[in-house]
């Protein structure tokens, strides 16, 4: 039987900038049950609105591979700032920048400190 993952906050209250627009709330990390692998990161607003702040890609398809701590983020024209944000905010750190066809959407990777993030965090 395959357990769920588990999903903790890993910063209470941050604002984040996504171009014009700010949205403040918890920033939520979804970890694989079984370790502590970083499977996606979300904004929850307090009124119950969600951001989704990463992005699932082809990592074949990728120039460069991920390591086990580091998750896409999305930095499209419709939401620029988000990874800078995130940085800003202690969520991460940006370590990479791709192009990515036929669209040439720009994603980043972001590197997670998991044992820091993990270690005050709240399960929700």
């Amino acid at each position: 039987m395959t357990a769920e993952p588990r999903h903790i906050v890993v910063a209470e209250t941050v604002t984040l900038q996504f171009s014009s627009v700010s949205l403040t709330g918890d920033v939520v990390l979804t970890l694989q049950s079984d370790a502590d692998t970083p499977q996606h990161l979300m904004l929850i607003t307090a009124d119950g609105e969600t951001e989704h702040l990463c992005t699932v890609y082809d990592k074949e398809r990728l120039p460069t591979a991920l390591g086990p701590a580091e998750l896409l983020v999305r930095d499209y024209p419709s939401t620029p700032g988000s990874p800078a944000s995130l940085q800003a905010a202690g969520i991460g750190t940006v370590t990479n920048r791709f192009r990515l066809p036929p669209f040439d959407a720009e994603l980043c990777a972001l590197t997670l400190d998991i044992e820091a993030l993990t270690k005050e965090a709240a399960d929700v």
